[in-house]
Protein backbone atom coordinates (compact mmCIF):
# COMPACT_ATOMS: atom_id res chain seq x y z
CA UNK A 1 0.00 0.00 0.00
CA UNK A 2 1.03 3.68 -1.25
CA UNK A 3 2.69 5.38 1.87
CA UNK A 4 0.31 8.27 1.45
CA UNK A 5 -2.71 6.24 1.15
CA UNK A 6 -2.34 4.06 4.37
CA UNK A 7 -1.45 7.57 6.28
CA UNK A 8 -5.16 8.96 4.46
CA UNK A 9 -7.12 6.03 5.98
CA UNK A 10 -5.40 6.06 9.63
CA UNK A 11 -6.07 9.86 9.06
CA UNK A 12 -10.01 9.35 8.15
CA UNK A 13 -10.48 6.12 10.97
CA UNK A 14 -9.00 8.61 13.97
CA UNK A 15 -10.25 11.98 12.88
CA UNK A 16 -11.82 13.43 15.98
CA UNK A 17 -10.62 10.88 17.83
CA UNK A 18 -14.39 9.38 18.77
CA UNK A 19 -16.05 6.42 18.26
CA UNK A 20 -12.92 3.78 19.54
CA UNK A 21 -15.47 0.77 18.55
CA UNK A 22 -13.55 -2.42 18.18
CA UNK A 23 -13.69 -2.86 14.56
CA UNK A 24 -12.41 0.50 14.59
CA UNK A 25 -9.56 0.48 16.89
CA UNK A 26 -8.61 -3.28 15.19
CA UNK A 27 -8.52 -1.26 12.06
CA UNK A 28 -6.38 1.34 13.28
CA UNK A 29 -3.92 -0.91 15.09
CA UNK A 30 -3.20 -3.13 11.70
CA UNK A 31 -2.54 0.30 9.70
CA UNK A 32 -0.50 2.23 12.30
CA UNK A 33 1.54 -1.50 12.02
CA UNK A 34 1.48 -1.15 8.54
CA UNK A 35 2.60 2.63 8.60
CA UNK A 36 5.75 1.26 10.88
CA UNK A 37 6.57 -0.90 8.10
CA UNK A 38 6.78 1.69 5.80
CA UNK A 39 8.55 3.82 7.46
CA UNK A 40 11.13 2.04 8.66
CA UNK A 41 11.84 -0.07 5.98
CA UNK A 42 10.97 1.61 2.92
CA UNK A 43 10.97 5.68 3.69
CA UNK A 44 13.75 6.20 6.07
CA UNK A 45 16.30 4.48 3.99
CA UNK A 46 15.35 5.98 0.94
CA UNK A 47 15.09 9.59 2.56
CA UNK A 48 18.72 8.83 4.32
CA UNK A 49 19.98 8.05 0.79
CA UNK A 50 18.53 11.33 -0.77
CA UNK A 51 20.35 13.26 1.92
CA UNK A 52 23.43 11.57 2.10
CA UNK A 53 24.07 11.70 -1.48
CA UNK A 54 22.79 15.12 -2.77
CA UNK A 55 23.36 16.66 0.52
CA UNK A 56 27.12 16.33 1.57
CA UNK A 57 28.44 17.94 4.17
CA UNK A 58 25.16 20.19 5.44
CA UNK A 59 24.69 19.25 8.87
CA UNK A 60 21.08 21.10 9.36
CA UNK A 61 19.84 18.40 7.06
CA UNK A 62 21.09 15.08 8.73
CA UNK A 63 19.71 17.31 11.93
CA UNK A 64 16.52 17.52 10.84
CA UNK A 65 16.16 14.47 9.45
CA UNK A 66 17.12 13.16 12.65
CA UNK A 67 14.48 15.20 14.19
CA UNK A 68 11.97 14.16 12.20
CA UNK A 69 12.22 10.57 12.08
CA UNK A 70 13.06 10.10 16.11
CA UNK A 71 9.99 12.24 16.50
CA UNK A 72 7.87 9.79 14.11
CA UNK A 73 9.37 7.16 16.20
CA UNK A 74 8.20 8.04 19.75
CA UNK A 75 4.67 8.74 18.21
CA UNK A 76 4.34 5.09 16.76
CA UNK A 77 6.03 4.11 19.96
CA UNK A 78 3.30 5.52 22.05
CA UNK A 79 0.76 4.38 19.61
CA UNK A 80 1.75 0.87 20.45
CA UNK A 81 1.80 1.32 23.87
CA UNK A 82 -1.76 2.57 23.70
CA UNK A 83 -2.49 -0.80 22.28
CA UNK A 84 -0.77 -3.01 24.61
CA UNK A 85 -2.53 -1.48 27.39
CA UNK A 86 -5.06 -3.62 29.33
CA UNK A 87 -7.87 -0.78 28.37
CA UNK A 88 -6.44 1.42 25.67
CA UNK A 89 -7.30 5.08 25.57
CA UNK A 90 -8.48 5.53 22.36
CA UNK A 91 -8.44 9.74 22.63
CA UNK A 92 -5.04 9.43 23.06
CA UNK A 93 -3.78 6.81 20.67
CA UNK A 94 -6.20 8.81 17.93
CA UNK A 95 -4.02 12.20 19.02
CA UNK A 96 -0.68 10.35 18.33
CA UNK A 97 -1.67 9.22 15.29
CA UNK A 98 -3.53 12.44 13.82
CA UNK A 99 0.09 14.24 14.77
CA UNK A 100 1.85 11.32 12.93
CA UNK A 101 -0.61 11.60 9.77
CA UNK A 102 0.33 15.27 9.57
CA UNK A 103 4.56 14.71 9.72
CA UNK A 104 4.31 11.84 7.52
CA UNK A 105 2.87 14.45 4.70
CA UNK A 106 5.81 16.46 5.77
CA UNK A 107 8.07 13.78 5.20
CA UNK A 108 6.83 12.85 2.17
CA UNK A 109 6.97 16.67 0.64
CA UNK A 110 10.05 16.97 1.34
CA UNK A 111 11.16 13.61 -0.04
CA UNK A 112 9.50 14.90 -3.16
CA UNK A 113 11.13 18.45 -2.69
CA UNK A 114 14.83 16.68 -2.17
CA UNK A 115 14.20 14.38 -5.46
CA UNK A 116 12.70 17.86 -7.46
CA UNK A 117 16.58 19.59 -6.28
CA UNK A 118 18.34 16.16 -7.55
CA UNK A 119 16.78 16.46 -10.88
CA UNK A 120 17.14 19.95 -11.18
Amino acid sequence: MDLLVLVECLASLVSGGKGGDGAALHRAVELSEALRGLLVDLHYPRERALIENAISGDDEWVRVFHYRHDLAGRLLDGMRREVLRERIEWDRFCAAADTLCDLVRVLVQEEEKQLRGLLA
